[in-house]
């Protein structure tokens, strides 16, 4: 009777079904009710906290309904989220976690900080709320996906629901979650890991169909990333980097060549990020430039392109990608000439490849070019390529400065890779 979204008052909710003579069961941990699983539903629920509940209702004889899924959120309640019923301890890492709700930054309902507690209040409903639900072990415990961050095959079950502050209808959707990412992956080095979504027919549908960014043309996702800063970040384990701490600098890369004309750069938003009602910090919740993101911007048939990162095929082979190079080299031998050149824009977007080298030019760029970058085309229909950025966390960062032999020092240009030590 109440749908997904913020509140700050209790509410009474009503769980009904039109099947004459169907039960219902639902829970309030994450986990997914049966027919045999969950609290009976026999009275409306008293709703004061922020909450997840899922619902299902089944009659012998008939195939159960769909698991419905709902997230409650109450502001004033966040604040107070000191992470109880969640593990003490999540990740490899013993005592590094810590899911509370600073009070020494906010304060708490009884005696707020003065300095940030209307603020965070207020920014809790500034920007889309994303809640992922599951069981707390899944994500958590051994066997969990923070307990195997470095996993690039372990993938959960999980109801994702997109909540506008703003009342605009967003989206509920079943589908997999996976760890995501590089170096963040590792505990010891961040305690907080990207993800990424992955929409598979066996959880739901096959895609999410939502207008998710105002002014694309593309309105159907394969996957969406989860992305959470590491370099320049307050949780790297470097003072340096934390002290320069921001969550703009990837998306500002992807902005800037969306400006510059280039419509499948990866566009994103700014969420913030629930994992089973627990506040889990901001996230950007980005497209991811593989196959699928190429074809519905492109053209083409994604089950026949190749897509990379940093090298790596994603989806299909590097065949294409390497015949690409070999082509450029040899031509560039003696010279390039009209002919070859014009067969090179058959083989690579050249436009787009300079706009994307100038952004990462006039960012500075010092970590790149030898990984964090994607790109997509090839294929059996020999597609021409697009690189995608991707992970440009470590762009407008101060100069850095190189003695002289006469003592003074210099500034050093942090893409010229030949003066750079460290």
């Amino acid at each position: 009777s109440v749908d997904r979204g913020y509140d700050d008052s209790p509410q009474m909710l009503e769980i009904t079904t039109e099947t004459l003579g169907a039960s219902i069961r639902y829970t309030l941990d994450g986990t997914k009710p049966t027919a045999t699983y969950g609290t009976h539903y026999t009275a409306p629920i008293s709703i004061t906290t922020t909450t997840t509940l899922r619902a299902i209702a089944y009659l012998p004889g008939y195939i159960p309904s769909n698991v419905d899924t709902q997230t409650y959120i109450f502001p004033q309640a966040v604040v107070e989220q000191d992470g109880a019923g969640f593990p003490d301890d999540w990740g490899v890492v013993a005592g590094y976690s810590d899911s509370e709700i600073d009070p020494e930054v906010v304060g708490t309902n009884a005696v707020p900080n003065p300095d940030y507690y209307d603020d965070f209040i207020e920014g809790l409903t500034a920007i889309p709320t994303l809640s992922l639900v599951l069981p707390v072990s899944e994500m958590f415990a051994n066997g969990g996906l923070y307990d195997n961050p470095g996993s690039t095959t372990m993938e959960k079950e999980t109801s994702a629901e997109l909540i506008y502050p703003d009342g605009t209808k967003g989206f509920q959707i079943d589908a997999g979650l996976k760890m995501q990412g590089g170096a963040s992956r590792n505990p010891g080095s961040s305690p907080n890991h990207s993800m990424s979504l992955r929409f598979r027919q066996e959880y739901g549908p096959g895609h999410l169909d939502f207008p998710l960014y105002e002014g694309s043309p593309v309105d159907s996702f394969n996957s969406l990333q989860i992305r959470s800063a590491y370099n320049n970040s307050w949780t790297h384990w470097d003072p340096g980097q934390r002290s320069r701490a921001s969550l703009i600098r990837d998306q500002w890369a992807r902005d800037t060549l969306l400006a510059m004309g280039q419509p499948d750069a990866g566009r994103g938003m700014y969420v913030h990020l629930y994992i089973d009602g627990l506040y889990w910090g901001v996230r950007m919740l980005q497209e991811r430039q593989e196959a699928s993101h190429y074809a519905a911007y492109n053209g083409g048939n994604e089950d026949t392109l190749d897509a990379l990162n940093s090298g790596a095929a994603i989806d299909g082979t590097t065949e294409s990608w390497l015949a690409m190079h070999s082509f450029v080299a040899n031509a560039a031998t003696d010279g390039i000439d009209l002919a070859e050149f014009q067969e090179i824009q058959q083989k690579l977007d050249v436009e787009s490849f300079i706009d994307y080298m100038i952004v990462n030019q006039y960012g500075k760029n010092s970590d790149w070019d030898g990984h964090n970058w994607r790109a997509a085309g090839g294929g059996a229909d020999g597609a021409p390529w697009v690189i995608y950025s991707w992970d440009a966390e470590r762009i407008w960062r101060p100069a850095r400065l190189r003695a002289t032999t006469s003592g003074s020092t210099t500034p050093i240009n942090p893409v010229d890779c030949s003066r750079i030590s460290d």
